[in-house]
């Protein structure tokens, strides 16, 4: 036989033909044919459709306009007018942002950002103390691993406090304080 192939090994012969084999075959081969031609068909049309539906205009939405607003920065020994005043302050505190919001519907946001060297821990102490004291209900607290937020408001007033004490890396060794008080004007 062959140099290394042992004489006893069976030689292998073509498998049996089969008459149907050929039908198969062909079958198989327009089948394909058949379902590429589809699914051709079926991408052109779903590609034409979208682009002709991203050309159709949509009609058009009356939103109301938004509301306008007037942002003051305040010096940082002000205040923002609406802050409590007795709300509690670091003193010599490094003041990052300090101002104050008006919107041409009435509504007034005071905003002061300062730096603590109080822990996250120690802020949220102070700030939950004085909510209490004052009769502010506190109606969402999250409390992460180095920050607190807290909101709060007082009964049967639209007042509302959102006070934020978190780390930051650009201040690892002091606490970021965000003191926001909205309400509407009287």
């Amino acid at each position: 036989m062959y140099k290394g192939v042992p004489a006893d090994l069976p030689v292998m012969s073509a498998p049996p033909k089969n008459k149907n084999t050929k039908k198969y075959i062909m079958a198989l081969v327009v089948a394909l044919v058949l379902s590429g031609a589809f699914w051709g068909f079926v991408k052109k049309d779903s590609l034409s459709n979208l682009v002709n539906f991203a050309k159709k205009e949509e009609p058009a939405v009356n939103l109301p306009p938004a509301p306008k607003y007037t942002k003051t920065d305040l010096p940082t020994d002000k205040l923002p007018e609406i802050l409590p005043k007795d709300l509690p302050m670091e003193k010599d505190a490094v003041i990052l942002e300090n101002y104050q919001v008006e919107t041409k519907d009435g509504k007034v946001q005071g905003t002061r950002k300062f730096l603590s060297l109080k822990s996250v821990k120690e802020n949220y102490a102070v700030y939950q103390k004085y909510l209490e004291n004052n009769k502010w209900k506190i109606l969402e607290l999250k409390n992460e691993i180095d920050s607190v937020s807290i909101m709060a408001t007082k009964p049967n007033v639209q007042d509302k406090i959102f006070a934020d004490f978190y780390v930051s890396p650009n201040f690892p060794k002091a606490t970021v304080v965000v003191i926001t008080f909205s309400s509407v004007k009287k």
